[in-house]
């Protein structure tokens, strides 16, 4: 925090306790490549972590719509630089890393090309049955999915 807002905010209040958040917030210095200080940064972390693990449909969750391993290393490969890549006629070359402002030391701008495709084959369909774990059977195979719980694959899934 800048020392002219801690002599602003020591106008104010009495004590260091009775600064409200939001002011404090706003009071304290940016992190390095941050728009907000330590206490905002940490508020939004764990906001995110929270949201992240309780959302039954966020992909990396398990339940019934979670995707299969491969699906996933495939997802984890995609940047939204490829994306922009694979969807855009006349862009030829990207930063790495679009969220930041290309340089010539760590965000060099590369050919399309050089950019992971995604390989949509891993969404093919398989003629079988995904399992509560993420595995799939083949019509008429049968597994143990629990100890007491088995699975038939029919052709009602």
């Amino acid at each position: 925090m800048p020392p002219s807002a801690v002599d602003a905010l020591r106008s104010v209040y009495e004590l260091v306790e009775d600064v409200d958040l939001f002011t404090g917030i706003l009071s304290e210095i940016p992190m390095k490549g941050a728009m907000v200080g330590p206490t905002a940064g940490c508020i939004i972390a764990e906001q995110f972590s929270r949201i992240k693990k309780c959302d039954r449909f966020y992909y990396e969750n398990p339940g019934p719509q979670q995707f299969t391993s491969d699906q996933l290393q495939q997802i984890r490969q995609v940047t939204l630089s490829s994306l922009i890549c694979a969807n855009h006629k006349w862009i030829r070359k990207l930063q790495p890393d679009s969220f930041s402002l290309p340089d010539e030391l760590t965000n060099v701008p590369v050919d399309c090309n050089k950019f992971h495709e995604i390989d949509l084959s891993k969404w093919s369909d398989r003629g079988g049955c995904r399992v509560p774990e993420g595995s799939y059977l083949a019509l008429g195979e049968t597994a143990q999915t629990k100890p007491c719980t088995h699975c038939t694959c029919t052709q009602d899934g």
